[in-house]
């Protein structure tokens, strides 16, 4: 019985749910370790950071995602480069001009959304370049119907968080 309803659903659907499964599982203990290793008051601006960076990604880029998978879709495989480098540039220009706003606004947002912590800045222009180029390739997947790739960045995505909180803990207890 679950085979026929697996069989219903539309190509890629079992692969992408598993990625966003295992992202999920991984955003949530990366955010249970993150909030019990810093404790409530430095975990805050780590939190806001993860705040915004869900707040931008849909916010901003999940429509470049959307119109890129939606035009190569449309495509052949010959004309790929002319909607692949219009998205990149346009994906490029908005993380850009976001950049440009947040240096414009740098000193409200270190003091009062990071505490003070220029890092946690220096991590949210990171998360903007990472946020185009993201969400930029996983148009092109979904495009391409590269459903397994799609589910693959999903997984990749949660387990590099975890990685990085773990290389962070190995540093920290180090110090």
């Amino acid at each position: 019985m679950l085979m026929r309803i697996l069989d219903r659903l539309p190509e890629g659907t079992v692969a992408v749910s598993g990625g966003l499964v295992v992202n999920g599982l991984a955003a949530y203990t990366f955010i249970t370790l993150a909030s019990r290793d810093l404790g409530a008051a430095a975990y805050t601006p780590v939190g806001l950071l993860w705040a915004l960076s869900f707040l931008l990604g849909p916010g901003f880029f999940q429509p470049l995602e959307q119109e890129t998978a939606r035009a190569i879709a449309g495509r052949s495989a010959n004309g790929l480069g002319s909607v692949i480098r219009p998205a990149a540039i346009l994906g490029g220009s908005l993380a850009l001009a976001l950049a440009v706003v947040a240096v414009v606004a740098a000193p409200w947002i270190v003091d009062s959304l990071f505490a003070g912590q220029g890092i946690l800045f220096v991590a949210l222009l990171l998360v903007l370049v990472g946020l185009g180029t993201g969400h930029l390739v996983r148009g092109v997947l979904a495009g391409l119907g590269h459903f397994g790739g799609y589910a693959r960045y999903f997984i990749g995505d949660g387990i590099g968080r975890l990685l990085l909180v773990g290389r962070s803990e190995e540093h920290t207890s180090e110090l």
